[in-house]
């Protein structure tokens, strides 16, 4: 804001496939990607599904009766922000408005 003017915000275009499909060239940041835990890639996943069908935070929020800031919360696991672990009961609430359902697996370590 300059003195009473109030400027408008102007989003910038951001194509986050391509800027992993960029970054996927370098061999160390590939590395580390794709040993990524899956919970992680399967929350990408939904959150890919939830962008597609143009669903918004704040819809998901009154589908599962809490605030968009816990939407947020669970979203930002997606980019492997794993400070605050969403409880599995929003996990399961958050996947079943988009139609999807959390699954648990063990797999054995390599």
């Amino acid at each position: 804001m300059r003195g009473n003017k109030t400027e408008a915000f102007k989003a910038v275009p951001h194509d986050r496939d391509a800027m992993l499909a960029r970054a996927m060239k370098n061999a160390d940041f590939a590395k580390i990607w794709n040993e990524t835990d899956p919970e992680i890639s399967a929350l990408d996943t939904v959150l890919k599904a939830r962008r597609k069908a143009g669903i918004t935070q704040q819809q998901i929020a009154r589908r599962m009766h809490t605030s968009q800031a816990a939407v947020a919360r669970i979203e930002k696991l997606a980019s492997g922000d794993t400070k605050t672990l969403p409880s599995m009961t929003s996990l399961k609430k958050y996947a079943a408005v988009l139609g999807f359902r959390v699954r648990i697996d063990f797999d054995p370590i390599k």
